[in-house]
């Protein structure tokens, strides 16, 4: 008995490794399950890992609106005193500071990043703007 791929649907947990944008672990699950209606509820820049969650199927593609604005949780790793012509990992080195900051200091700055935040976004970022991503405009 022959699996009708059409048929899938659901939410799929997908660990995106780095290197890899988003959409190219939409194609590859478009390859592999062969459904070809296959979203996702945010996406992660191409130096990121993380989770992401596939929707899968007509049905679920549709809840990508609403599961866009849901509360996510994220982790970083930095390196401090170097700053990128990108403000991430990708660009080049711009600047290098030689002081090094004190824990308290650098508790004191991430809890600015702690707790309920709307960020905004770098214009290098995967946001995208009028159906365009920022990081091909930029």
């Amino acid at each position: 008995m022959e699996l009708a791929t059409e048929s899938i649907e659901g939410v799929l947990l997908v660990d995106k490794p780095q290197g890899r944008t988003s959409f190219s672990l939409i194609r590859s699950l478009v390859r592999l399950i062969g459904v070809k209606k296959i979203g996702h509820a945010g996406t992660l820049d191409p130096f990121a890992t993380g989770v992401m969650v596939m929707l899968i199927g007509r049905k679920f593609t549709r809840l990508s609106d609403i599961m866009l604005f849901e509360d996510k949780e994220y982790a970083a790793v930095a390196h401090l005193g170097t700053t990128t012509d990108t403000y991430d990992c990708d660009g080049k080195i711009v600047g290098r500071s030689k002081k090094v900051p004190t824990m308290d200091e650098v508790l004191t700055c991430t809890s600015y990043f702690q707790g309920e935040i709307q960020q905004v976004p770098p214009m290098f970022s995967a946001k995208k703007v009028q159906g365009k991503n920022i990081i091909r405009i930029c």
